[in-house]
C-alpha cells in the first residue's frame, strides 16, 4: 500500500512539473521576423558609435548606460535568449501575438526619466480603431505584476510614454512611424521578454529598449494545479503512513 500512495504521489508530482513546463504560452508572428540568436560578443561594449547590430544593440544613456542585452544576460540572468528580428540584425516592423488562454505580465525594470509616467499594455485594432487595456503602470514600479487574458484571437502590446505612443504594428505609430519600439526576446518561443524604447528618433532616441522591461509567461494550466495537489496529498498521506507505523 505503502508503494501505491507513493507511485500516486510521484505521478502526480510529474504530471503536473511536465505540464508545467510544456504549458502553451502565447505565439508570436509577424511580417519579415523569426527568431534570431545572438551572444553578448555582439554587444557594444558602451561605446560609440551605435553599432546598431541587432537593432536594440546601442548605448544606453539610462542608468548604468546598459542596453536590454546586458541586462538580460547580466542583471536578469536570463543569458541570450533568442530575439524577434530579421537575419541582417533588422527589426520586424509589424508584429502580434495569437493568445491561448491567461497570460501573467510583470514589471522587472526601469531605465528612464519618464519612469513615472509610462505605462504598458495590450491592444486590438480593427482597421483605424484600437482598442488599448491597460496592464502595467511605471508608477507602480519594478515589481509589479498582472494576470490578463486578451478578448480576441490575435492582440498587440503597446507602450504608452509622454512622447507618444508605441505599438508593436509599427505602422500605428503616429509619433514614429514605421520605427519599431519593442525588442522581444523568448528561450522557448511562448514566453518573453520585451524590452521598450520610450523616446522617438526626433527626440534624440538611444534605441537602447531598457526603457520599461516586462516578462510575460504562460499561467499553467488549471488541471496542472490539480495535479500538484494530487501529488502533494499522495506524498502527504505516505508520510502520515510512515510516521505512524
Amino acid at each position: 500500500m505503502k508503494r501505491l500512495v507513493f507511485s500516486i504521489g510521484i505521478l502526480g508530482m510529474l504530471t503536473f512539473l511536465a505540464s508545467a513546463g510544456v504549458s502553451q504560452g502565447d505565439t508570436i508572428f509577424g511580417t519579415t521576423g523569426s527568431w534570431q540568436s545572438w551572444n553578448t560578443s555582439i554587444l557594444s561594449n558602451n561605446k560609440y558609435p551605435n553599432n546598431g547590430y541587432p537593432y536594440w544593440d546601442n548605448f544606453s544613456y539610462d542608468g548604468p548606460n546598459k542596453n536590454i542585452g546586458y541586462l538580460l544576460s547580466g542583471t536578469f540572468g536570463a543569458g541570450t535568449p533568442d530575439y524577434w528580428g530579421n537575419s541582417n540584425g533588422t527589426a520586424d516592423l509589424n508584429f502580434g501575438f495569437n493568445t491561448t488562454g491567461q497570460s501573467y505580465a510583470a514589471l522587472k525594470i526601469e531605465l528612464a526619466a519618464w519612469a513615472p509616467f509610462n505605462s504598458f499594455g495590450w491592444y486590438s485594432a480593427s482597421g483605424t480603431t484600437i482598442t488599448r487595456y491597460q496592464l502595467l503602470s511605471g508608477a507602480a514600479g519594478a515589481g509589479a505584476a498582472i494576470y490578463f487574458a486578451p478578448t480576441c484571437n490575435s492582440y498587440g502590446f503597446y507602450f504608452e510614454t509622454p512622447d507618444g505612443i508605441f505599438y508593436t504594428d509599427s505602422y500605428l505609430n503616429s509619433a514614429d512611424y514605421g520605427i519599431q519600439h519593442f525588442a522581444v526576446f523568448s528561450s522557448d518561443g511562448s514566453s518573453y521578454w520585451l524590452g521598450m524604447e520610450d523616446c522617438t528618433l526626433a527626440n534624440g532616441s538611444d534605441m537602447d529598449f531598457n526603457d520599461m522591461v516586462v516578462e510575460v509567461s504562460a499561467v499553467p494550466e488549471p488541471c496542472a494545479i490539480l495535479l500538484l495537489a494530487s501529488g502533494l496529498l499522495g506524498l502527504g498521506a505516505l508520510a502520515r503512513r510512515t510516521r505512524k507505523a
